[in-house]
């Protein structure tokens, strides 16, 4: 059995590196701190290194002025940029400022580091103790990982901002809420997640693992089932305490 779950698990990470060569193109070094097409590394970061010192020391409006930003970014990192607009609500700014105040790249060290051990220290909760260093470098491997690892991108923060608000919806609903709402850096991701939870009624079901201690049990597809030997709780997202109730009376034995 450890040897079937060791040759799966070559097998994703040798699949998963396979599909990153095609993307590892755009992103490879070229020298200077530059990429080969010509943005620093890390380029999604640039927005939030950026936008707060734009904004801050110039003035807010900056922001939406294509040319203006555009060469303004460019005086930040000394050298002229290809074209990069700002992409965020004003909201962020404050949140942003403190890695702004840092030099460029340790904040992306900060940045992508520090994002992915709160989306690590999340996903990672809903496997077993035994298996979470396995499921730990896999998830460190995989594609959507690596690249934003790779990009700077914000992908972490998305996750762990979503799967936080999900997996907390009955347990803590007001810091489910603000989760949710802390979305909105993203807006087509902040502004559909409360339509689909009132489509989904009080009584629906998230296909996600619940915490690990949720009393209303019943069999659910893992997102993290892809995962070799990694075991997880196969409890449904807890809902309304009388959702929970009917649930377990109405599932077959």
């Amino acid at each position: 059995m450890r040897s079937d779950n060791s040759r799966d698990c070559l097998l994703l990470l040798v699949a998963s590196l396979a599909l990153m060569l095609p993307v590892l193109r755009f992103y490879w070094p070229a020298g200077g701190g530059l990429d080969v097409v010509g943005y620093p590394l890390g380029r999604d970061f640039i927005n939030v290194w950026s936008g707060p010192q734009v904004a801050f020391g110039n003035k807010v409006s900056a922001l939406f002025d294509l040319r203006g930003y555009h060469e303004a970014i460019g005086r930040l990192f000394g050298t002229p940029l290809p074209f990069h607009n700002w992409g965020y609500p004003l909201f962020t700014l404050p949140a942003f400022w403190p890695l702004a105040q840092l030099p460029y790249f340790w904040a992306l060290i900060i940045w992508t580091a520090g994002l992915f051990a709160v989306f690590a220290a999340i996903v990672l909760g809903e496997v077993e103790p035994a298996r979470r260093r396995q499921a730990l470098l896999l998830l460190a491997l995989t594609p959507a990982c690596l690249i934003n690892t790779i990009g700077g991108q914000n992908g972490f923060l998305s996750a762990a901002l979503f799967l936080g608000g999900v997996l907390n919806i009955d347990r803590r609903p007001i810091l489910s809420g603000a989760l949710i709402g802390l979305l909105t850096f993203k807006p087509h991701l902040g502004i559909v997640l409360p339509f689909a939870l009132v489509a989904l009624g009080p009584g629906a079901s998230w296909p996600l693992p619940p915490p690990r201690h949720s009393r209303c049990s019943r069999s659910a597809p893992s997102y993290l089932d892809w995962m070799p030997g990694a075991t997880i709780s196969r409890s449904s997202v807890p809902t309304r305490a009388s959702s929970c109730a009917s649930s377990r009376a109405s599932t077959p034995r």
